[in-house]
């Protein structure tokens, strides 16, 4: 019976610890963050279709919204 409490209570303890790594996290501010980087991408795409941007800086741009999108998504 010691152990078999010892046990139950030190694997309480790890759940514990790792709800709280967990509501650290925020889960819905990372969501909200790749979905406004989705958006200014559409935006970029659109100003160059119309012709706003050159290809160069259209290119820049989606690379770098790319890489931050890419880089929130290892979070989740």
């Amino acid at each position: 019976n010691h152990f078999w409490n010892k046990r139950i209570i030190t694997t309480a303890r790890e759940w514990n610890k790792k709800l709280i790594d967990i509501k650290k996290i925020r889960f819905s501010d990372i969501a909200r963050a790749i979905n406004k980087l989705e958006y200014q991408k559409n935006i970029l795409e659109l100003a160059y279709k119309k012709g706003y941007i050159r290809k160069k800086s259209y290119e820049d741009g989606k690379m770098k919204v790319n890489n931050l999108i890419k880089g929130l998504k290892k979070r989740l």
